[in-house]
């Protein structure tokens, strides 16, 4: 294709599964986020190790993590598809590098490096977390707007309704059970957290499927929540078919 000057660009093909640097977060076109998850994974490593081996005061050190390192760590997060595994992937190693530095041992308790001050935490960010109220903020800021964000959120929340299969707003579901159903995406990775964490979204303007005939109800709405054997094995697409 041409430049703007008029010179030819070669256009590199790149397979669905090869992440590129778009905006400052590696992209896949099939949504995998292993390549991300070595950025950050290599870039948190990278720091820890600095200042495990050199000497910083423990005030500075927990400045740093939080104005420097957790900045860098945290920008992608919104545009990301992280698992509870993943994020613990990426500062697993980091944390026990930088916890000597701030004045805690190396094997402090998970659940306690995470826990805020006020019950004997660290207050340590977790990225599964941090990620998670970052798509309900991005949710709550431009949902309901015209943005080009918001039309994409919502325009996908459509397609993952559909997909889902549900006559009533899935993300009032439980993911345990109608989760299957859904592509891997970014409003599978927003109701999976928020069904963890019992949080509720509610959408009155979401354009829920209408029944094609009278008595039409979902296939999914005739199952019993407690037969996850029966659920599962159907085929994903039969969850969007309609019965009479």
């Amino acid at each position: 294709m041409p430049a703007p000057n008029g010179d030819p660009v070669t256009i590199t093909r790149q397979e669905p599964s090869e992440a590129i640097k778009v905006v400052g977060v590696m992209q896949a076109l099939d949504g995998n986020m292993m390549a991300q998850v070595d950025t950050l994974q290599a870039k948190a490593d990278k720091w820890g190790a600095q200042i495990r081996d050199g000497w910083i005061p423990r005030n500075l050190a927990r400045k740093a993590l939080n104005m420097m390192i957790w900045p860098s760590l945290r920008y992608p997060l919104p545009a990301s598809n992280l698992t509870d595994r993943q994020g613990e992937q990426i500062t697993k190693e980091f944390y026990r590098n930088i916890l000597p530095s701030i004045g805690a041992c190396r094997n402090y308790p998970i659940v306690f490096r995470h826990a805020p001050a006020s019950l004997n935490g660290l207050d340590l960010p977790h990225p599964y977390v941090e990620q998670g109220i970052a798509h309900i903020c991005l949710i709550l800021t431009h949902g309901a707007i015209d943005t080009p964000t918001g039309s994409l959120l919502r325009s996908s929340l459509e397609q993952a309704q559909l997909e889902v299969g549900l006559g009533t707003a899935f993300l009032d579901a439980s993911f345990d059970v109608y989760g299957f159903l859904l592509t891997d995406c970014l409003w599978a990775t927003i109701w999976a957290f928020i069904s963890l964490h019992r949080i509720a979204l509610s959408n009155p303007d979401q354009v829920l499927p209408k029944p094609q005939c009278q008595h039409d109800k979902g296939l999914t709405w005739y199952t019993d929540p407690k037969r996850t054997t029966f659920l599962q094995s159907l085929p994903p697409s039969y969850g969007s078919s309609n019965i009479g």
